[in-house]
Parts: structure tokens; C-alpha cells; sequence
């Protein structure tokens, strides 16, 4: 796994983000649509609720 700076990110944060949403998207790329789907919406809730923990 080579971690490379992502161009047009500002923070670490926003680098991390696209590198992690972009290894889910790698390791269930051969999963069906429908589990990929549900995988995204587990995610984003764990974001959201992560983010309203910060605030």
C-alpha cells in the first residue's frame, strides 16, 4: 500500500479521507451493487456520527 499525496487536498484530513473511501472502494469492488451500497451507507453513518462527536 503506497500512500501518495493526493493533489488539490488542503488538510491531512481531507487527504486521509480520499485514501480510505478510496481502499473500501478497491477492496469491495467485486462485491455486488447492492452490498457495495449498503457498505457506503454503513460509512457515511459512522462519518456523520463521528462528525457530530467532534462538533
Amino acid at each position: 500500500m503506497e500512500l501518495r499525496i493526493i493533489p488539490g487536498t488542503k488538510t491531512i484530513e481531507e487527504h486521509l479521507a480520499i485514501f480510505m473511501a478510496n481502499e473500501i472502494d478497491r477492496k469491495i469492488s467485486d462485491l455486488p451493487h447492492q452490498v457495495q451500497k449498503n457498505i457506503y451507507k454503513n460509512v457515511l453513518k459512522e462519518l456523520e456520527k463521528d462528525v457530530r462527536e467532534e462538533e
